[in-house]
């Protein structure tokens, strides 16, 4: 009777659903957890690269925008001492021994605003060179090696003579349309 009784309170299962339990339940449920955990490190590391592809992004953006506002800070600079030179050179006659230096250096300089304003406006720059910035180069340039520059017969001009009020106009126009390029 004991014998009986255990075989009517325990259900027997067949051996073919106990295999397939087993292997789900054996090798396939404790795999979840760490499935789950690998899939989530593959994600969070995607995302985590994504991050940095985007910061490295932002910093050479940045980059690009600081070493284009220090480079209009330098055309500026230069732009101010070709307006000085240019002011100092005009009051000397063209024979003066003071001048014959000065018609070496303002030539120069104006070969290193060039060199800055190609530089700051290169292909690959922040912003892009605009013909309005072309032409008050050209006239600034113009206005203070034309004419009469470098001439040995060049009389002293007057504070009072067109040419420095002409010399600071377009040094203005000229600093105003670098300007408008800072933020």
């Amino acid at each position: 009777m004991a014998q009986e009784l255990f075989f009517l309170t325990y259900p027997v299962v067949s051996n073919d659903n106990v295999s397939s339990v087993n292997f789900i339940k054996d090798f396939i449920l404790p795999l979840v957890p760490s499935l789950i955990t690998i899939i989530g490190w593959y994600v969070i590391a995607n995302l985590e690269r994504s991050k940095i592809r985007d910061n490295r992004q932002e910093v050479k953006e940045l980059k690009a925008k600081d070493l284009f506002e220090r480079r209009l800070f330098q055309i500026l600079e230069k732009i101010d001492d070709l307006h000085l030179l240019s002011k100092e050179y005009y009051k000397h006659s063209g024979s003066d021994p003071f001048v014959l230096e000065y018609d070496h250096v303002i030539p120069i300089k104006f070969k290193q605003l060039n060199h800055l304003i190609n530089r700051a406006f290169c292909p690959e720059s922040v912003s892009s060179l605009t013909p309005v910035l072309t032409k008050a180069y050209i006239d600034f340039k113009r206005v203070i090696t034309g004419g009469d520059f470098a001439s040995k017969r060049r009389e002293v001009y007057k504070l009072d003579h067109s040419k420095y009020s002409d010399i600071s106009k377009y040094y203005m126009n000229l600093y105003l349309e670098i300007e408008k390029f800072l933020p």
